[in-house]
């Protein structure tokens, strides 16, 4: 659920599973729905991917023959492509959402809390999407030993790059039944504050280590055709194509300094930092009574759909 609101939050335009209902509610007549379908079809984008034991004449032909039948139904290239609009984050300051699952089911006693902290897009600057990834890598350890082992906040633990087509962002996410998602945001501030001091007072040669780690981690080989498929889909579906970036980020990797990590932490991720950009994911279980998260200006709190289509508008 955090999950959902989380992509309708971020992605602008989306349509939410009530507004799919109430069409499916009021279906049209079969003539209304065929002439819908051949006008949605009369100009498209076809991106097809042919992967495994198949030659390049082979893909080639399997492509034309897909075409041609799209082209028998009167469809015509698309004359540009819409590309999927990401929300920007207010900067200082915290976007709030929060919704009561308890309401809609009461056997759900567990809460989730997700924050996101949006840095931009990705495959601008190889250098920040690297000192991305280093942190979340080193982020993860530590918000687990911090919010599950020491304060045993929840049963989910994680600290993970947040991607939204080509828009990225450093996520913490915690479920569980012991405390309201507001205490539990912050609590991972008081952790984050207190994980920017662990990134500096981190020795070299830990550093380079945790450098290596993800290397290695990034470029093992595949063990299944589908881990290579999954990868290139991720350069197709947000429309990238950028099929060479796993070696270029990997060389930005190797290169990174820890001062420069330090940087981007104090730059995106500390409190009262100036790119700052901050989201943060409540969903209730009955665990969190009747109490609702209140928040102070310039931070917004946002509860509903209609809330969430205001904030995209404004």
């Amino acid at each position: 659920v955090g999950n959902y609101y989380l992509s309708q939050l971020m992605l602008r335009k989306s349509w939410h599973l009530d507004e799919y209902i109430q069409v499916l509610e009021n279906m049209p007549d079969l003539l209304a729905m065929s002439g819908a379908v051949r006008e949605a079809l009369s100009a498209v984008q076809v991106d097809m991917l042919v992967h495994g034991n198949a030659t390049e004449d082979a893909a080639r032909d399997f492509a034309e023959i897909f075409c041609n039948n799209l082209k028998r139904l009167g469809a015509k290239p698309l004359p540009e492509l819409r590309k999927k609009e990401v929300t920007k984050l207010p900067k200082e300051s915290t976007t709030v959402f929060e919704f009561d699952l308890a309401k809609l089911n009461p056997a759900q006693e567990n809460c989730c809390t997700q924050v996101v902290y949006q840095v931009g897009k990705t495959n601008e600057d190889f250098k920040r999407d690297a000192c991305l990834s280093l942190s979340c890598h080193i982020a993860h350890v530590s918000a687990f030993q911090k919010l599950r082992t020491e304060l045993q906040l929840g049963y989910i633990v994680q600290a993970f790059p947040a991607v939204t087509e080509d828009v990225c962002g450093f996520s913490v996410l915690v479920q569980g039944n012991r405390e309201h998602p507001k205490d539990v945001d912050q609590l991972i501030e008081e952790w984050l504050a207190d994980f920017g001091q662990e990134l500096e007072a981190m020795s070299d040669e830990n550093f380079r280590k945790n450098v290596q780690a993800l290397v290695t981690e990034r470029t093992q080989r595949y063990s299944r055709l589908v881990q290579e498929t999954t990868r290139h889909w991720a350069e197709i579906l947000p429309r990238r194509y950028n099929f060479s970036r796993i070696v270029d980020a990997t060389e930005a990797l190797q290169n990174i300094q820890k001062e420069e990590v330090i940087e981007f932490f104090k730059e995106y991720l500390a409190q009262g930092a100036a790119s700052r950009r901050k989201l943060s994911v409540r969903v209730l279980g009955t665990s969190a009574g009747d109490v609702k998260s209140e928040v102070e200006e310039p931070d917004v709190l946002l509860t509903s759909l209609e809330d969430l289509r205001r904030f995209h508008g404004a």
